[in-house]
């Protein structure tokens, strides 16, 4: 026997899926949409678990003898290359071997389902494939696909699929679970950096270190010298970079957030575009990270 996993918040979502079981499973496809590491990976998981053990969904305790050959799992696979995470896509062959292994009958129970991971990644030939199986469903099989990039999904599939969204979890549900307020203040409402945060020394003095870097380059003493040479030391670990950007327009956030004057309020917003629009950049083109950097430091604070 093993535990069930912990779920952190989306107590909505969590009632939502139970209420499905109880229908009968209606829907045959699933994409569950939302922020990364905030946790839907782990309730598909747990989820797929339920539906094919036929037992009650976040038992405490669930047997896993029938997981193994009822559950699919399809991840892509990532690379890092000089400081730079490469993900590579999912491409059809992988996908359609993967789809005739979900055609056998279930070993035990009445279902197989297949979970597709960051299922932003398949190519669009790879789309199209699922598409014609989500179109002609097999009776003992379900489909959830996962992403945090919605947009990249096809409408055709989104259109077949029930759509369960997930948005952050709230800093109260994340304290009631016995984190420390700094690691929910760094954790941008997702339990997944939390947990790496708490488990990791390193990881929590990383954002220490990006909550510093965030405060210099507001400062008018931090010098022209000084913010070209955190954006060398930056531009050299890209993925460090996005994980940085990232936490600074969460920040960002909490301070408009919280803001009385509209002034700042719009200040606030206007970097968060800033940050944001670099992030797409990095994300989508091979733009000189090192001079986007830098000009982004030296008009940060005006």
């Amino acid at each position: 026997m093993i535990q069930a996993k912990k779920i952190i918040g989306h107590q909505k979502q969590i009632n939502f899926l139970k209420k499905i079981i109880k229908n009968d499973l209606t829907n045959q496809a699933y994409l569950f949409s939302g922020p990364e590491k905030v946790g839907k990976f782990t309730i598909a998981q747990e989820w797929a678990k339920a539906i094919i053990l036929n037992q009650k969904f976040l038992a405490q305790k669930i047997s896993s003898q029938k997981i193994i050959s009822d559950l699919l799992i399809l991840k892509p696979t990532s690379l890092e290359k000089k400081q730079k995470k490469i993900e590579q896509k999912i491409g059809v062959d992988e996908i359609r071997e993967i789809l005739k292994e979900l055609t056998f009958y279930p070993s035990q129970g009445k279902y197989r389902v297949l979970i597709i991971d960051q299922a932003h990644l398949l190519t669009i030939q790879a789309q199209n494939a699922l598409l014609k199986t989500i179109e002609e469903p097999n009776n003992t099989s379900f489909i959830i696909l996962v992403t945090h990039q919605e947009k990249k999904i096809l409408a055709t599939i989104k259109s077949r699929c029930q759509i369960i969204n997930f948005s952050l979890v709230s800093t109260q549900e994340m304290l009631q679970n016995n984190y420390e307020k700094e690691i929910v203040y760094f954790s941008m409402g997702r339990p997944g950096i939390a947990q790496e945060i708490k488990s990791s020394q390193i990881k929590r003095a990383k954002y220490q270190n990006f909550l510093v870097d965030l405060k210099n380059i507001f400062s008018a003493n931090f010098s022209i010298n000084q913010r070209f040479d955190l954006a060398e030391k930056l531009a050299k670990n890209e993925i460090k970079t996005k994980e940085m950007l990232d936490f600074w327009i969460w920040i960002l956030w909490l301070k408009a957030h919280k803001e009385k004057s509209l002034l700042k309020k719009y200040f606030f917003y206007t970097k968060i575009t800033q940050l944001n629009s670099l992030l797409e950049k990095i994300s989508n083109s091979h733009a000189n990270l090192r001079l986007q950097l830098e000009n982004l430091f030296l008009n940060f604070s005006k």
